[in-house]
C-alpha cells in the first residue's frame, strides 16, 4: 500500500498536467497580432498551470530563423500562419488564435470602380475581374487554385501602382494588414478600400513546438482549449482593442462573404469545430 502511494505521488508529479519548465523561450513580442498572440499563450499556460517564465528570443530573427531554432530546440513556441513547411516541421497546435481572422480579405481598387463592385454578389462575378498579388505570396497560390484570374508582381510596393494603372482590377488585402493605412500610404494614387465584399478562405495562426515536445504542446493545447470552453479566451480576444478595431472598420458583420478553399490547409484542419473560428454574422 505505501509502495503504490509512491508510485501514485511520483507519476503526479512528473505528470504533463503539472510540469514546469523555468524558462520557455518564444519569438520577440511586437504590437498587434504578436501582443494579442502571446497574451493568448500566457492564459493558455496559465489554464495548464504552468508558471514558466518567458523569454523572448532577439527581434532581429525572422519566420526561416525562427523554425530553424525551434527544430534546434532553443525556442520552444512560436506563433505563424499555418503552411505546408511548418506543418512538415514542427508540431502544429491546431487551435486558431485569431478565430480564422487571417483569413478575412479585403480589396483595394480604383476609386472610381465601386459602382462596378456594387454589382458583384458571387464568386463568379468577381473572377470576371482580375486580382493582383506579390509572386512569392501563398495567396497567390490560394486564389489561382480557386480559379480567380490573378495578375503578379515581383515587388509588393509595385502592385499600387500597377492597379492604379488598370494592370488589374483589385488587390485583395488582409484585414489585420490595415488596407486603409496602404491606400494612405499612396494618397497620391487614386485607390479606395472597396466598401462592401469579403474574399474569404479558411487560414489560421497556430503555435508550433518542436515535433518532439509533446509535453508542451499538451499544455497549450489543453490549456486552449479550458480557455475556450470556459469563456476566457473570447473575452480576451474581443476585448483587445486591436481586434476590436479590425472588426469595426471592417464592419464584417455587413459585408457580403465571397468563399473560396484553401488548398495550403492542412487535412487535419478543425473545421467542425464552429467555437474555434470567427461567426460574423454574430458580430
Amino acid at each position: 500500500m505505501k509502495c503504490r502511494l509512491v508510485i501514485s505521488l511520483l507519476c503526479g508529479l512528473f505528470s504533463t498536467s503539472s510540469y514546469t519548465s523555468d524558462v520557455l523561450h518564444i519569438p520577440h513580442v511586437g504590437r498587434d497580432k504578436e501582443a494579442l498572440s502571446y497574451e493568448v499563450l500566457k492564459l493558455a499556460l496559465e489554464k495548464s498551470n504552468v508558471n514558466s517564465q518567458l523569454q523572448q528570443a532577439d527581434p532581429s530573427y525572422n519566420n526561416a530563423r525562427l523554425i530553424t531554432e525551434v527544430e534546434a530546440g532553443n525556442i520552444d513556441v512560436i506563433w505563424a500562419g499555418a503552411s505546408p513547411d511548418k506543418d512538415q516541421r514542427l508540431k502544429a497546435i491546431r487551435v486558431p488564435i485569431l478565430k480564422g481572422l487571417v483569413g478575412y480579405k479585403l480589396l483595394i481598387i480604383r476609386g472610381q470602380d465601386q459602382s462596378a463592385f456594387d454589382r458583384i454578389n458571387s464568386l463568379e462575378a468577381l473572377k470576371r475581374y482580375q486580382a493582383g498579388q506579390k509572386f512569392s505570396w501563398a495567396d497567390t497560390k490560394i486564389l489561382l487554385d480557386a480559379g480567380v484570374p490573378t495578375v503578379t508582381s515581383i515587388r509588393y510596393p509595385n502592385l499600387f501602382k500597377m492597379l492604379e494603372g488598370g494592370r488589374f482590377d483589385y488587390f485583395p488585402r488582409g484585414v489585420l494588414d490595415d488596407p486603409w493605412q496602404e491606400v494612405n500610404n499612396h494618397a497620391h494614387l487614386n485607390l479606395k478600400v472597396e466598401d462592401r465584399l469579403i474574399l474569404a478562405y479558411p487560414h489560421a495562426l497556430y503555435f508550433y513546438v518542436n515535433k518532439d515536445n509533446d509535453t508542451l504542446y499538451r499544455q497549450i493545447h489543453d490549456g486552449f482549449e479550458s480557455a475556450i470552453k470556459d469563456g476566457s479566451f473570447n473575452e480576451l480576444f474581443f476585448s483587445n482593442q486591436w481586434v476590436k478595431s479590425i472588426i469595426e472598420r471592417s464592419d464584417l458583420k455587413h459585408r457580403t462573404i465571397l468563399k473560396i478553399d484553401n488548398v495550403l490547409m492542412h487535412e487535419d484542419t478543425p473545421y467542425d469545430r464552429s467555437d474555434y473560428w470567427l461567426d460574423s454574422s454574430l458580430l
